[in-house]
C-alpha cells in the first residue's frame, strides 16, 4: 500500500503548487515519493515529509527540477536533502514548513 500524505504535506502543497500541477505533484509524491523510496518502505505519512518538502521545495523554485527531485528521491534521497537545503539538520525542514506557513498566515 501506498504512503499517504501527511497534513503538512498536503498543507505545504496547497500552499506553494498551483492547480493543474498540484494534482499531478499529489499523485508523484504518494506512488512515486513514498514505498519506493529507498529505506522507506515502512514509514508513515509524517516520516516521508523532509524528502517529499524537498520535492515540492525544489519544484516550487522551478518546475522543470520535478524530475530530478524525484529521481534523486528514488536513488540517493541524501543528494535531494542536499539540493533542498536540508541536508544539514534533521530539523531543516520542520523550519522551512514553520516559514512558509506562517508567511502564507500573514499574507492571508
Amino acid at each position: 500500500m501506498d504512503i499517504p500524505l501527511s497534513d503538512r504535506t498536503t498543507n505545504v502543497l496547497e500552499t506553494l503548487i498551483k492547480e493543474p500541477l498540484r494534482t499531478r505533484v499529489r499523485k508523484i509524491l504518494v506512488n512515486e515519493v513514498g514505498k519506493t523510496v529507498p529505506f522507506c518502505s515502512g514509514e508513515t505519512p509524517e516520516g516521508m515529509d523532509r524528502i517529499r518538502f524537498a520535492v515540492i521545495k525544489l519544484t516550487a523554485e522551478d518546475v522543470e527540477k520535478l524530475d530530478y527531485a524525484v529521481k534523486e528521491a528514488q536513488t540517493d534521497w541524501r543528494d535531494l536533502l542536499m539540493a533542498a537545503g536540508f541536508g544539514y539538520s534533521a530539523k531543516e525542514h520542520d523550519r522551512w514548513y514553520e516559514k512558509v506557513m506562517g508567511i502564507m498566515r500573514k499574507a492571508g
